[in-house]
């Protein structure tokens, strides 16, 4: 038996009424979720989006390399690795620091007297310790995710392979002093010579 056709007009109409109902469910549902991140979640999000822009750090260039008339070296680099904090990256600083003190035998003095040097809110490491061994380097990288904020930067290193007598002629490289500080040319932890 065949339907009339005012009853396939009615149940096309309750398709039709279904369907813009869940349409508009849906739509509600979006313009929701839209108002939730834009209005309640704003100031969250965008402190999200300012931790995940493009970090610019300085990187170390290596000093050149000064041969004898024999062709060895006087004066040569070694990668050296320096550990450094990110203060704006670190969300529970206490945390971090406690952590990274156990790991790396260090006292937690050090640490947060090295973060109180700078805003909280900076983008710029903050050199804790140079000279850290490949076994140390090893730790902080193991648990690189449970120390927001920690990094470990490689940095040119001056050897003097065959003495340390000629520094006056082969010149030396050290860490800015806070007079040179002052004079707002460099920062802290850089090296100079």
């Amino acid at each position: 038996m065949n339907p009339s056709p005012a009853n396939r007009r009615e149940a096309w109409g309750r398709r039709v009424l279904a369907l813009a109902v869940v349409t508009a469910i849906g739509f509600v549902g979006l313009v929701g979720q839209l108002w939730y991140l834009q209005v309640l979640e704003g100031g969250r999000m965008q402190e999200l989006s300012e931790k995940n822009r493009i970090r610019i750090r300085p990187v170390a260039a290596p000093r050149g390399i000064l041969f004898d008339r024999n062709g060895l070296a006087l004066v040569d680099n070694r990668p050296a690795f320096t550990l450094s904090l990110i203060p704006r990256e670190m969300e529970d600083r206490d945390s971090v620091v406690a952590r990274l003190s156990v790991l790396l035998k260090m006292p937690v003095g050090d640490l947060m007297e090295a973060l109180e040097r700078v805003p909280a809110d900076s983008i710029r490491p903050v050199r804790v310790r140079r000279g850290l061994s490949l076994e140390e380097v090893t730790k902080v990288e193991e648990r690189k995710l449970e120390l927001p904020g920690v990094i470990v930067e490689v940095e040119p290193q001056r050897v003097y392979p065959t003495s340390t007598f000629a520094a006056h002629l082969l010149g030396y490289v050290r860490e800015v002093s806070d007079e040179q500080m002052k004079q707002g040319r460099y920062r802290r932890g850089d090296m100079i010579g």
